[in-house]
C-alpha cells in the first residue's frame, strides 16, 4: 500500500467535502453552522489548504450527516443517485440535511406509518 503525501490527502478529502455538501444541498456556511466551525475553515478545508484533524472531520461527517468513512474513504466515490426517482432524490437529500436526534424520530414515525393499516 503506497501512502500519500498530506497535501493528496487534502485534496481528497477537499474533493469529497465538495461533494458530499452539495449532494446535501448545503452552504459552506450551513455546513459550518451545523458542524460548529467557521466558514472559513470549511472553505479552507475545501480548498485542499490543509489537511483537517480528526476533530474536524468528525464535525464535518455529522454535519453533512454521513460516516467519518464516507468523507475520507478516498478510494470509494460517493454513493449514486441517479438510479433513484425525483421523489427518492429529494428524499435522501433531505435525510442527509437532519440531526442524528430527528432522523431517530423520522425512522419512529416510518416504522409507525408502516404498521398502521392502509
Amino acid at each position: 500500500m503506497s501512502r500519500r503525501s498530506k497535501s493528496d490527502l487534502a485534496e481528497g478529502i477537499a474533493t469529497r467535502l465538495r461533494d458530499l455538501r452539495g449532494r446535501a444541498g448545503l452552504t459552506q456556511q450551513d455546513v459550518a453552522e451545523r458542524a460548529g466551525l467557521s466558514p472559513e475553515t470549511v472553505s479552507r478545508c475545501e480548498k485542499g489548504v490543509f489537511a483537517p484533524e480528526l476533530t474536524t472531520l468528525l464535525a464535518l461527517a455529522r454535519a453533512l450527516g454521513c460516516s467519518l468513512g464516507e468523507l475520507v474513504d478516498l478510494g470509494s466515490p460517493t454513493p449514486e443517485l441517479g438510479d433513484l426517482d425525483a421523489e427518492e432524490r429529494e428524499l435522501v437529500q433531505r435525510w442527509r440535511r437532519l440531526r442524528p436526534g430527528v432522523r431517530s424520530a423520522v425512522l419512529r414515525l416510518m416504522a409507525e406509518v408502516e404498521r398502521s393499516p392502509t
